[in-house]
């Protein structure tokens, strides 16, 4: 019996190295991947089997396994090729982000735009509802995070607000999220907005990471900026914030 409860520890231990190994090369923010690491060492049984139901990001698996079964069948225009006119004269501070734009969307810079970009939450926040108070015709917002607190708080009133003067407004979240946490929070939302009146839909197809917010079609926010307090306060963000489009 002892022998049995030593080859069961000593089962465990590897699998926790093998969990640890996991989360150090699978997870993307090296916070969780600590925290799981520190949980499977220091606890081998309840860590492994933890890390096993919560850890292993099945979700996410899940929207990367529809999106590849999507591709193959999106239509040529969803994928067009690299056109083979490329602009004159691209100025010198942006021609490293001109190169990987180029790189990994396949196409060229168009010319004629004017971009300002904004960093971080305390940048782009206030410029988006400013734009949401102007808002005459219809807000679009494409959102991965709609957390909780005084962030998506002030988006919530400024949208309802929005409702109330007659104009269109519509969220899309992802529907099939890669933490389901934080898709829970985002729905704590959905009841007191579409109450109001803004139309939320969920994307089905896949994964959606995208964050896009659009004004009437004047006023546009294109970047990695979730409505959350961590966009504002904790993480590196950044936005292109586009005027007159």
């Amino acid at each position: 019996m002892i022998l049995l409860l030593e080859l069961g520890l000593v089962f465990f231990h590897l699998l926790a190295w093998v969990a640890v190994g996991h989360a150090l090369l699978t997870k993307r923010d090296p916070r969780s991947a600590l925290g799981w690491s520190v949980v499977v060492l220091f606890m081998p049984v309840v860590g492994v089997i933890a890390y096993a139901i919560f850890g292993i990001g099945r979700t996410e698996s899940r929207a990367a396994a529809i999106m590849r079964h999507n591709a193959a069948l999106a239509p040529g225009y969803t994928h067009p090729a690299l056109g083979t006119k490329v602009p004159e004269q691209i100025p010198e501070q942006i021609r490293h982000m001109e190169m990987l734009g180029r790189h990994l969307t396949q196409q060229h810079l168009c010319g004629g735009n004017s971009i300002e970009p904004l960093v971080n939450g305390n940048e782009a926040y206030p410029a988006m509802l400013e734009a949401i108070r102007r808002a005459k015709d219809h807000v679009y917002l494409l959102t991965y995070i709609f957390n909780s607190g005084e962030v998506a708080d002030s988006f919530a009133e400024e949208l309802t607000a929005a409702v109330q003067r007659g104009v269109d407004v519509r969220i899309l979240t992802p529907g099939v999220p890669d933490k389901w946490y934080v898709h829970a929070v985002s729905r704590s939302y959905y009841e007191m907005l579409v109450e109001a009146g803004v139309k939320i839909y969920e994307y089905t197809p896949g994964f959606v990471h995208a964050k896009t917010f659009v004004v009437d079609d004047e006023y546009a926010v294109v970047g990695t900026i979730n409505l959350d307090y961590r966009s504002l306060y904790l993480h590196f963000e950044c936005a292109a914030w586009h005027a007159g489009v």
